[in-house]
């Protein structure tokens, strides 16, 4: 809701410019890309689904790092700060396809709009012309949540899980897989040297 109003305010705003802009052709292909992502047109389907799921998966994951507070945490005032950068990086690096998303909200309240107030075939169903021509509106709703899921997955089962193991040891609980049960080490000294021994 917040980007659909977001949106209409933009649009009242600058209504002399997008007008003016878009002339007498279609709004959303003409200002469309100042509201929502687009893919390019090199950019196939695979292509702008991947954009948005990696681009998420490495959003979820790394915000899961930075806020972990077993994960060695920087300050607690730092991780707005860091996570704002986190966003440019990966504007930087995955924006050329589709514009990137990384949240379904930010594409389709905007999407929603313009395809209200002009009924542009350019915001739904999304990128209708060209040789790569399909349904794009989708692909930023669907691929961030997948994105997100696994980048917060593949976080809490293998980083996640090391930490959490090496507090364990660190604390002399024993860890339990299965049957097997993990007694923590024991620092031993063998000719001046600390040897840690399981």
């Amino acid at each position: 809701l917040g980007a659909f109003v977001a949106a209409a305010i933009l649009y009242f705003v600058y209504h002399g410019a997008l007008v003016n802009a878009a002339g007498s052709g279609d709004f959303g292909k003409a200002v469309g890309g100042v509201f929502y992502t687009s893919p390019k047109g090199f950019v196939g389907l695979f292509g702008a689904f991947m954009d948005e799921f990696v681009g998420t998966a490495l959003l979820v994951g790394l915000i899961f790092a930075i806020v972990d507070g077993r994960n060695q945490p920087v300050q607690a005032n730092l991780n707005p700060l860091i996570i704002g950068f986190l966003i440019v990086a990966i504007g930087a690096s995955f924006g050329l396809n589709t514009g990137y998303a990384i949240n379904p909200a930010r594409d389709f309240g905007p999407r929603l709009w313009v395809f209200l107030v002009s009924g542009s075939s350019y915001a739904f169903p999304g990128n209708p012309a060209g040789p790569n021509a399909y349904p794009y509106f989708w692909i930023p709703i669907i691929a961030p949540l997948l994105g997100g899921v696994v980048g917060a997955f593949i976080y809490d089962f293998t980083i996640g899980k090391v930490i959490e193991a090496k507090m364990l040891m660190k604390s002399g609980d024993t860890i339990t897989k299965g049957e097997a049960v993990i007694e923590p080490a024991s620092d031993i000294e063998i000719q001046g040297r600390s040897v840690r021994e399981p």
